[in-house]
């Protein structure tokens, strides 16, 4: 009977316990023989492992060691592609194409017109410029002031738009298709693009039969969104998700004005009541009166106390 110990260790210099005490036995007693030469390491991930021997025990003669590991294959998401995009415009050296709203771009394809074309581009994007609603946050509580030079436009900065090159999943509003030389070494007609980005999924979790009425916008409600593991629990990694088809309809008050929550609330404005004021002019004038009869009273009784008694 051995007691051990279990440390793992990603490059041989920092260890951690990842089994405190475990014991290994081989015991034989007429005829019967009893073995337990398996340590449970709760799905470690390690390059290293080092046995220790505890207080007391020996380290075991170890022939051999084999290691069980578990791989969960999680399967890809399906890429899901946009049609074939004609350029918006195009220029000596470039095209532009208008890319859907709120796409996150991941991969694109770019589908030339003659074969046999060979020719260097640079793909750079451009964000969408509009402004966005948003609450305001005072975050500065000091002056503020802005220079700007005085042959410069107020508006010569913002009227430039600002191409940048592309990153994954990120949302652009053009895509530039730029070549180092004339536009048409990538053909006579310009190239249809296409562009992709992986699905996403929503999963809601509803009771009884539909429709069911979605709210969002409200900033005093607490987050209910919950691992897909915790809503599904019977769920399996790699099970397909149970899709249904379904339509959203928007009621024809909030498609056509904007949402309540984001105006700001008219100003109530309160006129003071004239009844009450002479209600309160009353009672004050009540007060001094009151406070004037007391310090009368007082200064009669004062001086009654003062005057000398008459003579007998």
């Amino acid at each position: 009977v051995y007691a051990l110990a279990v440390e793992a260790s990603p490059d041989l210099q920092q260890w951690r316990v990842v089994q405190p005490a475990a014991q290994v036995l081989s015991l034989e007693h007429q005829g019967q023989r009893l073995l337990n030469t398996e340590i449970d390491l709760g799905s470690v991930r390690a390059s290293y492992l080092r046995i220790t021997a505890l207080a007391g025990s020996a380290v075991p003669e170890l022939q051999s060691a084999t290691v069980t590991s578990v791989t969960q294959q999680i399967a890809a998401q399906a890429m899901q592609w946009s049609e074939p995009i004609s350029p918006a415009s195009c220029e000596s050296q470039h095209c532009d194409y208008a890319l859907p709203h709120n796409l996150p771009l991941e991969q694109a394809q770019i589908t030339l017109s003659e074969p046999n074309t060979v020719a260097t581009i640079a793909l750079l994007g451009q964000v969408d410029t509009l402004p966005t609603p948003h609450r305001h946050r005072h975050l500065l509580h000091g002056p503020v002031k802005a220079l700007r030079h005085k042959t410069e436009p107020a508006s010569a900065a913002s009227a430039a738009p600002t191409w940048w090159p592309l990153a994954n999943a990120n949302v652009y509003r053009l895509i530039r298709v730029q070549t180092t030389g004339p536009i048409s070494q990538l053909g006579p007609t310009p190239p249809t693009l296409r562009v992709g980005a992986h699905t996403r999924s929503l999963v809601f979790l509803a009771r009884g039969p539909g429709p069911y009425r979605l709210v969002w916008g409200g900033t005093g409600a607490a987050p209910s969104a919950m691992p897909l593991a915790q809503l599904m629990p019977a769920r399996q990694v790699g099970d397909s998700l149970p899709s249904d088809m379904a339509t959203v309809a928007m009621p024809a008050a909030s498609a056509a004005a904007p949402s309540p929550a984001s105006q700001p609330n008219p100003a109530v404005v309160t006129r003071p009541s004239t009844h009450r004021s002479l209600w309160l002019w009353a009672v004050l004038l009540a007060g001094v009166g009151l406070m004037g009869f007391m310090a009368w009273v007082l200064l009669r009784g004062a001086k009654a106390n003062a005057s000398p008694p008459a003579p007998r």
